[in-house]
């Protein structure tokens, strides 16, 4: 998950290069069913069209439904402003990078991310062929839990 900014200019382009990364992995990876998805901080929604012009990653909009002046998802996980925060096939957090210090632009930050999220920098990751279902039904499971808390 990538928590940015619609209306940043470099949030833009780190979205940007997470929808090559997407591509990279989809064409090479896509055995393993990754999913890349962005989520918006509230009440900032009017640089949504901008940051999905020409990606095909979801973007979804967070909200503040309570009214405390926090974006509810970015609150309930923690995310800090261009975190892109790793989960394997249960959706357990594995790692949090923050790309504010990691811009994607450079060829060492992308191919560590996507070593990261492969888990070939660490063991993590790596899941049977087999398991690919499982991976798919729960990241589902995950993209509709968010969406019925981003419409409450």
């Amino acid at each position: 998950y990538y928590f940015g900014l619609a209306t940043c200019n470099y949030c833009i382009a780190q979205f940007g290069h997470l929808d090559t990364l997407q591509q990279d992995l989809d064409t090479n990876h896509a055995d393993l069913g990754v999913e890349i998805v962005g989520i918006n901080l509230a009440d900032r929604d009017s640089g949504n069209a901008t940051i999905t012009s020409g990606t095909d990653l979801p973007w979804l909009q967070d909200a503040d439904n309570d009214g405390d002046g926090n974006s509810d998802v970015w609150h309930e996980w923690g995310a800090q402003l261009r975190d892109v925060m790793i989960v394997d096939e249960e959706n357990q957090l594995i790692e949090t990078i923050n790309l504010t210090l990691n811009d994607l632009a450079d060829s060492e930050n992308y191919d560590s991310l996507k070593a990261k999220i492969l888990g070939t920098d660490s063991g993590e990751g790596e899941i049977d062929a087999e398991d690919d279902w499982l991976v798919n039904e729960q990241l589902d499971e995950t993209i509709d839990s968010l969406a019925r808390f981003f419409n409450r």
